[in-house]
């Protein structure tokens, strides 16, 4: 995702403020029944759809998206999330008894799942609703309370989400929202809350993760991508072919799972690049891919464009090599080396290549510096599957782009530079928590065998465990030996 601009700087007591009236708040709202606070973040649902058009407006006048892809990509997966917070977070963080082996006699075992404390959420421009409000509720779902900093150039967003959390009834210090740029982000990160999420441009994420390390402050990181999708010769074309135009332009190319690399297998190359590149000529006369409005984006994405066509890339779309990264953008026969290729691209851009065998494919994909989706396209299930299994990747869709972000059972995140850690699912609800393993004795002895004195006896009851729990013996054997032990300890 694009890095954020500097904004002004807070003033040192504003972000003192907003700590400790959430470390305030955190002693109430942490003992809050599970279920109530399941039920209150369900609140939220109700608000959202109160506020639909309200909040489609700024959204798309703050990020450029359609009404329709605003719908889509924030609205839909925000109400679905809430949806699965409400149904499903009291269970998955009820205490989890677990089994306790036999070297441990008269004990049991539970993992109890117990909030971190004050959780600062730091979101991004591009789908600003869903990528600020989900990680806050999930936080606020297990238990913390929340500093959320919306993106500076979304602020009538971050507002209208402030709205909604008081319409939801949560209107303490549970949830409170903080304006600003990255120095706002450091100044927050120095008052060192006990959680930081951070979506957003990779240098961006290097610095929170430099700044919080220094406290010891743990972090989930969700930066971009540069998505490869791979189509396979027996896949439906028509259909990857229009995915392929959904997955690379829908907000212009603009979501850090949009799909940025297209790897083609060599017998339909030529056939399904043309299918591409008519499509990608009608919808750039159209609206609803919407806008490029990043500026910095929009210029690296045109020197990443001229550099791969110094290089023996063919332009594709448009005709006029200007406007490459302005409209939707196709660029045929780039290889590996390329900037094209390596460097993420925030903007309406797509890079084509072909492979010749399996292994390619997944070679190609793989040789990235990103890992945050992918999508592989055939009618062999077994195919699928089995290259899927082998890619770098946090996430993966068989045959459909984008949207699986969007299902709140499966935890998202990417690996290697796309980031680290994962939200939505169980996982995602825990991911916010400290997992505490608590084991209870109700053993009656006055001592136990590993404790002083350290003698003869102590070593041979020891030696005998191990050799009856872990040696090579019959089941009778075995059971004698461990009613041997019991009468010795």
């Amino acid at each position: 995702m694009a890095d954020d601009r500097l904004a002004e700087s807070p003033h040192a007591g504003d972000v003192e403020s907003l700590m400790d009236s959430a470390r305030s708040a955190f002693r109430t709202w942490r003992e809050i029944p599970m279920t109530e606070r399941a039920f209150r973040i369900g609140d939220l649902q109700e608000a959202l759809l109160r506020n639909r058009d309200a909040l489609v407006e700024r959204i798309c006048s703050e990020t450029g998206k359609t009404p329709v892809e605003a719908l889509h990509s924030d609205l839909l997966p925000t109400l679905e999330m809430i949806r699965y917070l409400q149904k499903h977070a009291a269970q998955v963080l009820r205490t989890r008894r677990v089994a306790t082996p036999l070297i441990f006699p008269s004990s049991t075992s539970r993992v109890e799942y117990r909030p971190r404390g004050v959780v600062l959420v730091i979101a991004p421009w591009n789908n600003p609703l869903q990528l600020s409000l989900v990680p806050a509720a999930f936080a606020l779902a297990a238990g913390n309370t929340v500093i959320l900093k919306p993106s500076e150039r979304t602020p009538g967003t971050g507002e209208l989400i402030g709205e909604l959390f008081q319409q939801a009834g949560l209107v303490g210090s549970e949830i409170q929202i903080a304006s600003g740029g990255p120095e706002a982000a450091r100044a927050l990160i120095g008052q060192r809350p006990d959680m930081v999420f951070f979506t957003g441009g990779g240098r961006n994420g290097r610095e929170v993760l430099a700044a919080a390390t220094r406290h010891l402050i743990p972090v989930i990181l969700e930066l971009g991508g540069k998505d490869p999708m791979i189509v396979f010769a027996d896949a439906d074309r028509e259909r990857a072919s229009r995915a392929a135009i959904y997955g690379s332009f829908a907000h212009a190319g603009q979501h850090c799972v949009s799909v940025k690399r297209l790897y083609i297998e060599a017998p339909i190359y030529d056939d399904f690049l043309e299918r591409v590149v008519e499509q990608a000529r009608v919808l750039a006369g159209t609206s609803e891919w919407g806008r490029v409005v990043d500026g910095r984006a929009r210029a690296t994405a045109a020197e990443q464009v001229r550099g791969a066509i110094e290089r023996g890339g063919r332009l594709l779309v448009p005709a006029d090599a200007d406007r490459a990264g302005v409209e939707p953008t196709i660029v045929a026969d780039v290889t590996q080396a390329m900037r094209l290729v390596q460097e993420e691209t925030f903007a309406p851009v797509l890079a084509a290549a072909r492979f010749r065998t399996e292994e390619e494919a997944v070679e190609m994909a793989n040789d990235c510096a990103f890992g945050l989706n992918a999508s592989v396209w055939s009618q062999d299930r077994a195919r699928c599957e089995r290259v899927v299994q082998r890619l770098d990747t946090g996430n993966a869709y068989v045959n459909n782009v984008l949207i699986n972000v969007g299902n709140p059972l499966l935890p998202f995140g990417g690996v290697k530079g796309s980031g680290f850690g994962r939200y939505h699912g169980l996982e995602g609800i825990r991911a916010f928590c400290v997992e505490t393993s608590v084991m209870t004795s109700r053993s009656r002895r006055t001592a136990e065998p590993n404790w002083f004195p350290h003698d003869e006896r102590s070593r041979g009851i020891v030696e005998a465990l191990m050799d009856v729990r872990y040696g090579k013996m019959s089941l009778w054997r075995r059971v004698a030996g461990w009613l041997h032990l019991f009468r010795r300890s």
